[in-house]
């Protein structure tokens, strides 16, 4: 009996260093998956803060998209000759309302007062 009685020990023995060996290796696994989850965190985070400074891209190109279709618009309502006399407050028209007024007629007034200060001939 005391043959089977090692051998039995022998066998616990055996079987507790496998049961060792696996806690170690759950460990491990533990300890890497908790590194991972910390990763993950991290990664949420700035994943979080990314779409936040995105959102505030976003609004400043609204914001400049805005201020360039209405400098557009001012340009284009510039560039127009509202009165027909064939000349646009970028040529100098000082009353674009009143095709009697253009350079032409009226010299050249580039400052709009009323006075011409080159009078065209």
């Amino acid at each position: 009996m005391p043959a089977l009685r090692d051998h039995l020990l022998a066998l616990i023995d055996a079987v507790n260093s496998r049961v060792d060996r696996l806690v170690r290796r759950v460990h491990a696994i533990e300890t890497r998956l908790d590194d991972v989850e910390d990763d993950l965190g991290d990664a949420e985070s700035r994943l979080a803060d990314a779409e936040a400074r995105l959102d505030m891209a976003e609004g400043r190109l609204d914001n400049v998209e805005a201020v360039v279709a209405g400098l557009v618009q001012q340009a284009a309502d510039r560039a127009s000759d509202d009165d027909g006399d064939g000349y646009s407050e970028l040529q100098n028209d000082c009353d674009d309302a009143d095709p009697a007024v253009n350079p032409p007629a009226t010299g050249l007034d580039l400052n709009c007062d009323g006075t011409a200060e080159v009078p065209i001939p």
